[in-house]
């Protein structure tokens, strides 16, 4: 890199931010709160929202998510307990492009045959719900093509740590799918979708 590209780099500096506060609270979906968030473009008019944990059912009025009954919620699925139906592990909605200005508006979530909330990257039948999550990272859209970096981790049952839920890192991984049909399948090397390993450089980041 030359003296002028890094002297330019230096310069460079945030004009402004603004906090939007809650967003996508008021949705149709019974749609009560969402772990992670990151917003891929699909061209110059849409962006694909790409979250994690999300919940749906109601929101506890006087005590945290992270209680249920008076106790930590563990490292289990939250679905059918206290106020929540269901708890999927990652969702996705589409925003039409807009400045954000009183908000993101005019959003729809990506719904399944049944019109819930639908899971892009669902579990396989050897990952058990209480105990393996399926997490965004980032993605990118190619043409109609959209890759998805994903994180998967164990849950922990033992927590030590200053966070309400305890887990470990598996590893990374890519799912791809179509634009608009909003199918993926994982990327596999060798038989694994584990294409990078926890002790190793992961693409992308949450």
């Amino acid at each position: 890199m030359s003296t002028t590209t890094m002297s330019s780099a230096k310069s460079l500096q945030v004009a402004a931010a603004r906090d939007l506060g809650p967003q996508f609270a008021d949705n149709p979906n019974r749609m009560v709160g969402q772990d992670g968030a990151f917003s891929i473009p699909l061209d110059e008019h849409e962006t694909l929202w790409y979250f994690g944990d999300t919940l749906v059912g109601t929101r506890p009025t006087t005590h945290s998510i992270w209680q249920i009954d008076g106790q930590p919620v563990g490292p289990w699925d939250m679905s059918g307990r206290g106020t929540f139906e269901h708890m999927i592990n990652n969702t996705g909605l589409i925003l039409p492009s807009q400045t954000g200005d009183g908000g993101l508006k005019n959003f729809r979530y990506l719904l399944d045959e049944k019109g819930g909330l639908k899971t892009l990257l669902p579990l396989e039948r050897d990952e058990h719900p209480d105990w393996i999550r399926m997490w965004c990272q980032h993605g990118i859209c190619i043409d109609r093509r959209v890759y998805l970096s994903f994180i998967k981790v164990q849950m922990l049952k033992e927590n030590t740590g200053p966070l309400p839920i305890a887990f470990e890192i598996v590893g990374s991984g890519l799912a791809v799918g179509n634009r608009g049909e909003w199918k993926f399948k994982r990327i596999t090397r060798d038989g694994n979708d584990i294409l990078w390993r926890a002790d190793e450089p992961h693409f992308a980041t949450a």
